[in-house]
């Protein structure tokens, strides 16, 4: 009976991939050592890969098909990372999501501790308990801890703190919920 549910979960196994943009467009790569004192390779958006759809979080939840993010933000995919198999089911999937909207939405989104890395590292942990790497997950701490670094955080933590108190408004990165609202998780689940 072990044997039949082994082979039954592996075959019902669905890939998960990352996928790796360079929000900065190659700028932190060339720009960094000499503003930070130490390279950053980029300024990294990731979305999370599973049954062909990509999920991400800017201005909450997002999905959409495999390749959608990347041409309408005129963005290319940098790089694709292999982070495991899962055999969540595509509701199991949509439960968990609903259980983490009130966490990653617009209002929470965070530049420094709640970012579409966070999302990401999170969603993998559910789908094949594998974080994403290090080095994506904790860019802000990696780059807040370099001398240079330091003194951006106060002006970026101001920025967001003016951006919210100021304007009643949401740090939406991509603009989502104005732009492509059928990409919004929420407003697939209402449909």
């Amino acid at each position: 009976n072990n044997y039949k549910y082994i082979v039954f979960s592996f075959i019902n196994m669905v890939r998960v991939e990352l996928l790796v943009y360079d929000l900065s467009r190659g700028l932190a790569l060339s720009m960094s050592e000499a503003i930070l004192g130490q390279r950053i390779d980029g300024i990294w958006h990731t979305g999370v890969v599973v049954y062909n759809k990509e999920y991400y979080y800017g201005g909450g939840i997002q999905v959409s098909p495999i390749g959608s993010f990347s041409s309408s933000n005129g963005m290319p995919i940098t790089k694709t990372i292999y982070i495991g198999e899962t055999n969540k089911t595509v509701n199991d999937i949509e439960l968990f999501l609903q259980s983490i909207r009130n966490k990653f939405n617009a209002l929470t989104y965070d530049l420094i501790n709640n970012n579409c890395n966070h999302f990401s590292n999170e969603f993998t942990l559910f789908l094949c308990n594998q974080s994403i790497p290090n080095d994506i997950v904790n860019l802000p701490n990696i780059i807040f801890n370099t001398p240079k670094g330091a003194m951006f955080r106060p002006m970026i933590e101001n920025i967001q703190r003016s951006i919210y108190q100021n304007s009643n408004s949401t740090l939406d990165p991509f603009n989502s919920s104005s732009t492509n609202t059928t990409n919004s998780f929420e407003n697939q689940l209402s449909n």
